[in-house]
């Protein structure tokens, strides 16, 4: 079992606050015992007597890690860790995060990373359907942009994640979803990530670098795309703290 004295504890909120530093004993605690989804906690006594801090304080420490989905507590039984729900930790970096679009900006930057260093792996995964089903995402992209010159976040999301979709990483899938949800958030819709009938093009030239197997023109599509609209981002982004700071 962990055992943490009061002095690492004290040593610790030199630098973190109070509720940040219980919080961390109490993940590094999870990690340590190895204690799985649906496993008790320790009683409240024994984790402020082990980490030497009052019960409200590590009440209140335990509550911040419940909002943050690592934790359950059930009514006259206790704390128990919790199977990371990735909705709670959207929810959770969105409020750490300022959501402006200087902050897209750099979620696409991440996100260019992750899809860019994956195509390798992504194509040969994927069979004649997914193809098919991209087709159709890209064709509906097409109509969406021509008919009514709007953006077209749905197939967008869905052609993204139907790249990754045969890697069986569910990891990479709920990233991919955080990134979207946040920007949704942000911004309510993809209308700043350039002209639809581009970005639609440049969905059918990545499709037909993934149809033709060419890994390397396919990540330079990706890259291409996405640092496109990362940079709208920032563009976007300093046009309205200009005219915040001049308003």
């Amino acid at each position: 079992m962990t055992d943490l004295s009061t002095t690492q504890i004290d040593a610790a909120h030199s630098d973190l606050s109070l509720n940040d530093s219980i919080q961390r004993h109490v993940l590094q605690l999870i990690k340590d015992d190895e204690l799985l989804p649906d496993s008790r906690l320790p009683s409240e006594s024994v984790l402020s007597h082990k980490f030497g801090v009052s019960r409200s304080a590590l009440r209140e420490a335990l509550r911040t890690l419940e909002g943050a989905g690592y934790l359950e507590s059930r009514t006259g039984s206790g704390w128990y860790v919790k199977q990371l729900n990735f909705d709670a930790l959207t929810r959770a970096i969105t409020y750490a995060l300022p959501l402006d679009f200087n902050t897209l900006s750099e979620l696409a930057e991440v996100r260019a990373l992750l899809e860019v260093n994956l195509l390798e792996a992504a194509i040969p995964t994927l069979t004649p359907q997914d193809l098919d089903d991209l087709e159709d995402a890209v064709d509906e992209m097409e109509l969406l942009a021509t008919t009514s010159g709007h953006s077209f976040a749905g197939p967008d999301q869905y052609f993204h994640r139907k790249l990754f979709s045969r890697l069986d990483n569910q990891v990479v899938l709920n990233l991919l979803d955080i990134f979207w949800r946040l920007q949704m958030t942000c911004c309510g819709t993809v209308a700043f990530t350039g002209e639809p009938i581009e970005e639609a093009r440049k969905h059918r030239r990545l499709l037909n670098a993934v149809r033709a197997g060419d890994v390397a023109l396919s990540r330079r599509r990706m890259q291409e795309s996405l640092e496109e609209k990362r940079l709208r981002f920032q563009v976007v982004g300093g046009r309205k703290g200009s005219a915040s700071r001049t308003g």
